[in-house]
């Protein structure tokens, strides 16, 4: 699926930098789900190295950024940045990460990616701009897809917090392996995740980089990356924390599920010591000798009744030294 958009640049700013002073507008191709002959086509268009595309196929690349000039001179940026993507996509209750393979020029943005309909993807393509994020320039674009992206790393860490949550409420009264088998789908995903944000959090501060040094005035770089910082620390924190809390979580759910099985186990020895009162009485009647009340008409219900009276003597002595807490 291809979608196509000319973006207009805001030319009155005072910050525009200088390489978009000659540009007016932005033509961004967006690929999702194609095929290898789809992005070999568009990137031969470009005059641009086909091999770069196939990066997008491979769910395990990493983010990083890459510079290029074609045979007009034209200079070109790769990046690839990792989106996660999450349990509607996946059968397990998880997240993983994907590449989105960004190629930058002046006023031509391509990307590409492997899945089709991805909420940060649809908040990019209806251009929702932060508030103060003026849209001046290519870089100034992909720095929006940065902004969105670290969000989508906020969202789903902030759903792993939640199963994390649960997980630990679970953990407070189970004595079964499930809540184990969650922690370990929740832990590989915060994995997958914190891996992604620090790589994008890296291939960010290169790209700065790159334009400090091949542009005398930086206020509006500066001025758009310092958003775009501010969303990806946030996940690089949240994502932290969470590996953080999961982690004691890990080394204190062997701990409680055992207590709980400590708990278990001393109540059934209560009830089977509780129990034992009437099977001796009964084992004691039982044999064949001579025994009290045994010529009595009320023998049975006295026996009975006295076995028990003697179990409840039992549980509240039981009771009173704590055995149950």
């Amino acid at each position: 699926m291809v979608y196509q958009k000319v973006i207009q640049f805001d030319q009155e700013n005072q910050f525009q930098d200088g390489l978009a002073n000659e540009i007016k507008q932005l033509t961004w191709l967006h690929y999702e789900n194609p095929d290898k002959g789809e992005v070999r086509q568009v990137l031969e268009d470009y005059h641009l190295p086909v091999h770069f595309g196939e990066y997008v196929y491979d769910q395990f690349e990493t983010s990083w950024i890459e510079y290029y000039r074609n045979d007009a001179g034209d200079l070109f940026t790769y990046i690839i940045i990792q989106y996660p993507y999450g349990h509607e996509v996946i059968s397990e209750n998880t997240y993983h990460t994907a590449p989105l393979v960004i190629v930058m020029g002046k006023d031509l943005v391509m990307t590409f990616m492997n899945h089709t309909n991805m909420p940060f993807m649809l908040d990019i393509q209806r251009l929702n701009f932060p508030s103060d994020f003026p849209m001046t320039s290519a870089y100034a674009f992909v720095m929006y897809m940065f902004y969105e992206v670290a969000q989508a790393h906020i969202d789903a860490v902030t759903i792993m917090h939640g199963l994390i949550k649960q997980a630990e409420e679970e953990a407070r009264h189970s004595t079964k392996n499930n809540v184990s088998y969650a922690l370990i789908n929740v832990n590989k995903g915060l994995v997958y995740l914190s891996t992604a944000v620090h790589n994008n959090a890296k291939t960010l501060s290169r790209i700065n980089q790159y334009f400090n040094q091949l542009e005398n005035d930086t206020r509006y770089q500066e001025r758009v990356l310092n958003r775009v910082q501010i969303e990806m620390n946030q996940a690089v924190t949240m994502i932290d924390n969470d590996m953080a809390v999961i982690n004691k979580l890990n080394d204190m759910l062997s701990n409680v599920i055992s207590n709980n099985l400590n708990d278990v186990m001393k109540r059934l020895t209560v009830i089977t010591i509780i129990m034992t009162v009437p099977t001796i009485t009964a084992g004691l009647w039982g044999m064949n000798v001579a025994l009290p009340l045994e010529d009595n008409v009320h023998g049975f219900s006295i026996i009975l009744v006295g076995s028990i009276i003697l179990s409840v003597i039992i549980y509240f002595i039981i009771d009173r030294i704590n055995l149950f807490k």
